[in-house]
């Protein structure tokens, strides 16, 4: 950057910027109040500062001056300038980076560095947040403009730290990350960030020190500029997409397995030996589901999210996976709700038989919900114990679920009555052995996903500045 000002009648310009650039427009050099030649041992001299810098990860500036008449042309400014010095500036990566990167590749997300400073300074500060290490190699815009399409696309696949870059490589960085079908989410402050900004999957301004127009290609604002909180972002977005998966699947289960057992029932007994009535499928769908639906919706980020790799972006809501789980049981449960009606023997008691069918059904539901609070670990009842909403929720169904049984006011109105401890005992151990049957299926599903050597999922990219 230069800037030209009047000085006693006279134009005088001033230049800051990399010192390398600086330096190569530099013949002279002020030193002691003069201004003299500039020498091969000053220039040695400079250079050893620089890499002591570079060195001790600091940022450094240089600044020249032109006193010449050129220095009113545009184009002679910077020209034969005097070099007046280096300043050099402390800017620490922050505590949380290193952790947050580390959750970044247990998480199968890749972070790219790319920066306007000195390579060795680039290469310093990736080596103490731990994005390289000392056989890693960092690339310069310059040598960016070296390579053609296909070569750089290979070679982005390797380098995770660039330097002395130009908003142009940034952009071309996205493109070839794109190409190969990644997804990139790009950060940036500046009005020159804003086309990667535009052209990335997401991108992700910084809100204090970001110009409006790189908010306004951006797709989302970060408020800190700290970019451990994009990657609690991510994990929080993972957090809420698995609350919709597991609360979808754990109604779907639920309604499927009721339209599973009218179906058997009307096959094999006929119409009138309906297992439920419609009070009672009613009750069990907006009432008893409710509660565990909301909690499992709302539920907190689970313990090792961050370690999943990334999902498939062309992949459903529901999985083929998932909706084999959901489906097999929703078949599962019909038949086991449909074995302890037929052992209540409905054609001498059709409204106990329709009680106790009543009941188990609640009994799968308070025992699913432990199972659903995770879709991809083994039940753990420490952490189901840890959350009070769950306990809640289980409690709140149970509690409903008793008052319809054996309240007499509801069992008038939902066509119940009260049970003895065996229907009960038959009605637990069908929402116990439900509970088995989804983690049988959990872990054979995690079996079969690691035969595939987890190849399900696509690297996202964090590209930061």
């Amino acid at each position: 950057m230069s800037t030209v000002h009047a000085s006693d009648g006279e134009k005088i310009s001033f230049a800051k910027g990399a010192p390398e650039v600086i330096l190569a427009n530099c013949s002279s050099i002020f030193e002691g109040g003069k201004t003299r030649k500039m020498t091969d041992g000053d220039n040695a001299r400079i250079a050893g500062l620089l890499e002591e810098f570079s060195r001790k990860s600091l940022r450094v500036i240089a600044f020249s001056f032109n006193d010449s008449q050129k220095a009113i042309n545009k184009d002679e400014q910077e020209k034969g300038m005097v070099f007046c010095g280096l300043a050099a500036m402390a800017d620490p990566p922050r505590e949380e980076v290193k952790d947050a990167l580390e959750a970044c590749r247990r998480g199968g997300i890749r972070v790219v560095m790319i920066t306007g400073d000195n390579p060795n300074t680039a290469k310093a500060v990736g080596e103490r947040i731990g994005l390289l290490d000392e056989r890693s190699s960092v690339l310069t815009g310059a040598d960016i403009d070296k390579f053609g399409e296909k070569e750089f696309e290979k070679v982005v696949r390797e380098v995770n730290v660039f330097a002395r870059t130009h908003p142009e490589h940034k952009l071309r960085i996205v493109n070839a990350l794109r190409s190969q079908g990644e997804i990139v989410a790009m950060t940036g402050d500046g009005v020159n960030d804003a086309p990667a900004l535009k052209r990335a999957d997401i991108g992700i301004a910084m809100g204090i020190k970001g110009t409006d127009v790189s908010k306004e290609a951006s797709d989302m604002v970060l408020s800190d500029d700290n970019f451990a909180s994009i990657v609690e972002a991510v994990r929080n977005g993972r957090a809420i997409y698995e609350n919709i998966q597991k609360t979808t699947a754990f109604i779907i289960s639920r309604n499927y397995a009721e339209v599973f057992l009218l179906l058997i029932t009307t096959l094999f007994l006929g119409v009138e030996y309906t297992p439920l009535v419609a009070l009672q499928i009613l009750f069990i769908n907006l009432i008893d589901e409710e509660i565990p639906a909301f909690v499992l919706a709302s539920d907190t980020p689970r313990k090792g999210i961050m370690n999943d790799r990334p999902r498939n972006p062309k992949e459903g809501i529901l999985p083929s996976r998932l909706l084999a789980l959901i489906f097999g049981l929703s078949i599962f449960t019909a038949i086991m709700v449909y074995g302890v009606y037929i052992a209540s023997d409905p054609a001498n008691d059709l409204t106990l038989a329709r009680t106790v069918a009543f009941a188990a059904i609640i009994s799968c539901v308070i025992f699913n919900t432990l199972s659903f609070k995770s879709l991809e670990e083994p039940l753990s009842l420490r952490e189901a114990f840890s959350n009070r909403m769950l306990l809640l929720a289980i409690f709140g169904s149970l509690l409903l679920g008793l008052a319809a049984i054996y309240h007499p006011a509801l069992q008038s109105i939902f066509h119940t009555t009260s049970l003895g401890m065996p229907h009960l005992i038959m009605a637990v151990l069908v929402g116990a052995s439900t509970t088995i049957f989804i983690e049988a299926g959990k872990h054979l599903l995690k079996m079969l996903s690691n035969n595939k050597g987890n190849a399900i999922g696509q690297t996202i990219n964090l590209v930061k500045q």
